[in-house]
């Protein structure tokens, strides 16, 4: 039997001017038109032709036609107030639930699947959308759910591309919210790009990669054991600058770029100075190129005292031979 209800739905209780016997052998459409409160029941189809919510929408302890507002946009969407949703709206005070009796305990909604056998039938939310610009899009709002804090959204302006707004304090946005997006785990969070495995690091991009500045933390506050390096300069004499092409045809799936590079060698570099090496955990090396700066400036130094060393000798030389010139002139 398929029960269309006309008007608004709210709540529950069975207060019906129509007693229905659901024991029919017989296709039938039955059109019932209620006020508050709702009949409550079982039923195989349920159509709605306007709008319907469930529970106490505006938590004033009583369910009625005002739990039917919703908050929308009025004064040019600068504000927001209160009003009526558009026909065929569904408003869930509690949890919904789809495809599982027993909703996780805190998720307001739940989506399980239940075929797990079925590839095109996914444990998925698919969101579309006809209009331009910000579209298909998930809003975080603010503690009073009248102000945007957040939006993950899809542009259409920009090649339908994926992008995070935080802290949104444009038309209906609340500002003043925190900017920092943050990954956490129990151990070590990790990011991925390009590559399912992160290879050990906390962030890992299989390509390239590009920022206007960065920043290394260096607060001696931060350190112990600071040491000198040292005698670096005998070592360097050893390490050697080279070009080479990566293997991009034995390692498609590194994102190597292709033509000629400069650079160093990982082992040759480890002979000297292994605290500038790192094995990931497929066994590859990988050296810190930007920490070679501070053995260069020690390097510098050192070549700069033996400069500064031979200059004095040669002045010594100079002066004595001034002397001997003076001296075979008398």
């Amino acid at each position: 039997m398929r029960i269309m209800m006309k008007g608004i739905m709210c709540g529950a209780g069975i207060a019906c001017c129509i007693s229905l016997l659901c024991s029919f052998s017989y296709a039938e459409d039955v059109t019932i038109t209620t006020y508050y409160p709702s009949p409550a029941g079982s039923y195989n189809d349920l159509t709605v032709a306007n709008r319907m919510v469930i529970g106490d929408a505006n938590s004033d302890s009583v369910v009625n036609a005002n739990d039917m507002m919703i908050y929308g946009w009025s004064g040019g969407g600068s504000t927001w107030v209160p009003g009526d949703p558009v026909p065929g709206s569904l408003v869930v005070t509690n949890r919904l639930t789809v495809g599982t009796r027993v909703p996780f305990w805190n998720a307001p909604v739940h989506i399980h699947n239940i075929e797990p056998n079925t590839s095109n039938k996914t444990c998925a939310l698919a969101l579309s959308d006809v209009n331009a610009g910000w579209n298909s899009a998930i809003y975080w709002l603010n503690s009073s759910g009248d102000r945007l804090r957040h939006i993950l959204a899809q542009d259409t302006g920009h090649n339908d591309g994926l992008f995070l707004n935080m802290n949104f304090n444009g038309v209906g946005g609340a500002g003043g919210a925190s900017e920092t997006f943050s990954i956490l785990a129990p151990t070590s969070a990790s990011v991925a790009i390009n590559t399912w495995s992160s290879s050990g690091y906390n962030l890992y991009v299989n390509g390239t990669a590009f920022c206007t500045s960065s920043w290394s933390s260096s607060d001696t506050r931060l350190k112990k054991n600071v040491q000198p390096l040292g005698n670096v300069l005998e070592k360097i004499k050893n390490i050697n600058g080279v070009t080479y092409e990566w293997k991009t045809d034995e390692f498609p799936d590194k994102g190597f770029k292709k033509g000629k590079q400069v650079g160093m060698i990982a082992q040759n570099v480890e002979k000297y100075f292994p605290e500038l090496i790192n094995t990931d955990n497929q066994g590859y090396e990988t050296l810190a190129y930007e920490k070679f700066t501070a053995v260069l400036l020690e390097a510098v130094k050192e070549q700069q005292r033996e400069i500064e060393t031979m200059k004095a000798d040669f002045q010594k030389q100079i002066e004595s031979l001034k002397q001997e010139i003076s001296a075979l002139k008398k």
